[in-house]
């Protein structure tokens, strides 16, 4: 946590953005996605996903269509660009990745997966940097690697039930 707080702290004090907010959002539904995700039994990962991609779906549609005007019309305009990204987070991020992550979920304890989950923060700021020149600077790498120390903390503490996976996994 202080590493967060570090990169979105500014001298004024700590201001965050719509955007930071639903950063935020996001991070608790994700967390708490994956323990209430790790309590049901009998759920296939690409079912799960169907779900989600059905509910998802719906309620952002509906929000587009009362939040927003000339989506449509932006949308096709754009073309091949715009179906290339949709197909891609469909496909490749929603089935794919996610499913893969629900069945490591079902399959392993969260305490091995949590520094997994820090890979999409990374490559999001390396991608980001490389490819739109995005800003970095020395509070951003002394908060990620305060947030990566915190992570691999809770991944190499030691407990019972993560040693008895890790031995059943050897066998």
């Amino acid at each position: 946590m202080v590493g967060v707080l570090i990169v979105t702290w500014r001298p004024g004090g700590l201001s965050l953005s719509t955007g930071l907010w639903f950063v935020a959002a996001s991070a608790f539904a994700g967390a708490a996605g994956a323990v209430l995700m790790k309590q049901v039994d009998g759920v296939k990962p690409f079912r799960f996903q169907a779900w989600v991609g059905l509910v998802s779906a719906t309620v952002l549609t509906l929000a587009s269509i009362l939040l927003e005007d000339g989506q449509w019309t932006a949308a096709t305009t754009t073309g091949r660009p715009l179906v290339a990204a949709v197909v891609f987070t469909a496909l490749i991020v929603s089935v794919g990745a996610h499913s893969v992550y629900y069945h490591l979920i079902d399959r392993y304890e969260a305490n091995l997966l949590a520094p997994l989950t820090l890979m999409t923060p990374l490559a999001t700021i390396g991608l980001g940097v490389l490819i739109t020149h995005d800003h970095f600077d020395m509070r951003m790498a002394i908060g990620g690697g305060l947030a990566m120390l915190g992570a691999l903390i809770v991944a190499l503490r030691r407990k019972p039930a993560t040693k008895l996976l890790v031995e059943r996994e050897l066998r």
